[in-house]
């Protein structure tokens, strides 16, 4: 029924943070898109005469633009404000908290770049 460990809310990622409800938009944003690409192979094949294949028909390119615009625009914003949310709990805990398997060098300067492991 519900999910272990949440204490109400909705769903939590696996950091205890609740979803962000921008993933949710995206993904209703790609099945618009998925089910325009059903309907539209389905209407090549029925009556061309049939309500539901002129709709698609005559929307059918509107509907897709708008699955993928709309999944690009709310999956980059929802990304965005993800990232974001994990650089301010990491700022304010001090770890990487994305990436728990990544460990600073001893040797880490600040001013490196990402990549940069030469000895000072």
């Amino acid at each position: 029924m519900g999910q272990s460990g949440s204490s109400g809310g909705g769903p939590r990622f696996p950091t205890g943070r609740p979803a962000n409800w921008l993933f949710r938009i995206a993904a209703a944003f790609a099945a618009l898109f998925v089910l325009t690409v059903l309907l539209l192979s389905a209407a090549a094949f029925s009556n061309v005469r049939s309500p539901s294949a002129a709709f698609v028909e005559r929307h059918g390119g509107a509907l897709i633009a708008l699955g993928v615009g709309g999944t690009l625009l709310f999956g980059l914003a929802a990304m965005t404000v993800d990232r974001l949310a994990t650089l301010r709990s990491s700022r304010r805990t001090g770890r990487l908290e994305s990436l728990p398997h990544v460990r600073p060098s001893k040797n880490a300067n600040p001013t490196d770049g990402p990549g940069d492991d030469r000895a000072a």
